[in-house]
């Protein structure tokens, strides 16, 4: 399945960002959440066959990524996720830009709050399941 197809069939609201895992040898980024819900045979339905606590959105052969703004924590709900682009590059694979919006609040000061905006530019995408680690749910 697409990336785009995968993220069409996942439920992010009300899940929280709890970690961000960055593995520059392995050219890896996983974002750890509270937990997904996932939709496979109807789209944008609330019904939902899979529910998956602490799930990982995992992106590797990653190309870049960049978290904005500078400094802030990702330490609330996951309001948005989408593909913004998609390439093909030097090597021929298909490339997508992925933007997670992430509220954040910092220094427990509820006045200093607003969204962080995660960037990955990669050519895989999967969720992983932390019962089954290196199994990649991609459908």
């Amino acid at each position: 399945m697409l990336p785009k197809e995968l993220i069409s069939k996942i439920y992010l609201g009300d899940t929280g960002c709890t970690a961000i895992h960055i593995n520059f040898w392995l050219q890896e980024i996983k974002i750890h959440t509270s937990g997904i819900r996932m939709n496979l045979l109807r789209p944008n339905s609330w019904e939902y066959e899979k529910s998956i606590n602490n799930a990982c959105l995992v992106f590797s052969e990653v190309e870049t990524y960049s978290i904005n703004p500078y400094g802030a924590f990702a330490n609330d709900y996951i309001e948005n996720f989408y593909i913004d682009s998609t390439e093909q590059n030097q090597n021929g694979k298909h490339s997508y830009s992925f933007v997670l919006e992430v509220g954040y609040t910092m220094n427990s000061d509820v006045s200093e709050q607003g969204l962080v905006t995660i960037c990955v530019k990669s050519c895989q995408f999967w969720i992983e399941d932390p019962l089954h680690p290196g199994i990649r749910i991609t459908e």
